[in-house]
């Protein structure tokens, strides 16, 4: 057997970590590709080298841009690989612009695809990521929904549970290793921790002041690591 992945952003590498240990123990060969979607190296480059994941097979750099662009550049980057590689199956993860991008192309070709984090929905239709999961769910073959909501949301969605496999949290999984790696044991602290980096909050000035303000009223003890998309 062999699995083509596609590793665009900080989340999928997190997510690939544990399943790459696992298909080399289980003699199965991944081709690893990274689409280039989080270019930065803090958010990309890094994650390999701590997580210990081998160099990519191939990298297509198509680094930032209007999305359907993006998409697109992907699909065809993601065409070429298939049609050298021949994979016997296709996994993405979650629900970024390459989750989708190589789920598409894929399926074009034949391709079985496998998703990872799939059933998760919103109300929200015109999200992004709302698009992405929805599409590459019926894009999939087999879907891996990491809680029972989302293994709901596919059955109300008519997948067949044949195709369904409720397998928890890989990312869950990841920090849990991490914990145990570094001989980490956590412990309530006196602080929050927060993130800011939806796409719709960090371009508005307005937003992102009011988001700010908050954290200053909250009167907590407030860490902040600042995404390369929020500076």
């Amino acid at each position: 057997m062999k699995v083509l992945t596609v590793a665009g952003t900080r989340p999928n590498i997190i997510q690939e970590m544990l399943i790459n240990r696992l298909f080399k123990q289980r003699g199965i060969t991944e081709v690893l590709f990274h689409s280039g979607q989080h270019y930065d190296y803090e958010m990309s480059r890094k994650f390999f080298e701590e997580f210990g994941l081998p160099d990519p097979d191939y990298h297509l750099s198509v680094s930032s841009g209007l999305p359907c662009r993006q998409i697109a550049e992907i699909v065809t980057g993601t065409e070429k690989i298939i049609l050298k590689e021949k994979p016997t199956v296709t996994l993405v993860h979650g629900d970024v612009n390459s989750t989708l991008a190589v789920a598409l192309a894929s399926a074009k070709l034949q391709v079985p695809v496998a998703h990872i984090e799939a059933g998760l929905r919103t109300p929200f239709f015109y999200n992004p990521e709302e698009i992405n999961r929805k599409l590459t769910d019926h894009l999939s073959e087999l879907l891996f929904p990491h809680i029972r909501e989302a293994y709901d949301a596919l059955m109300k969605e008519n997948f067949s549970p044949e195709n369904v496999f409720l397998v928890g949290d890989v990312v869950k999984d990841t920090l849990l290793w991490v914990l145990r790696r570094y001989h980490i044991t956590p412990t309530l602290g006196d602080y929050c921790l927060a993130t800011v980096h939806r796409y719709e909050n960090v371009e508005s000035l307005e937003r992102m002041t009011e988001i700010v303000d908050a954290f200053l009223e909250s009167g907590e003890r407030i860490i902040f690591p600042v995404h390369p998309l929020t500076e």
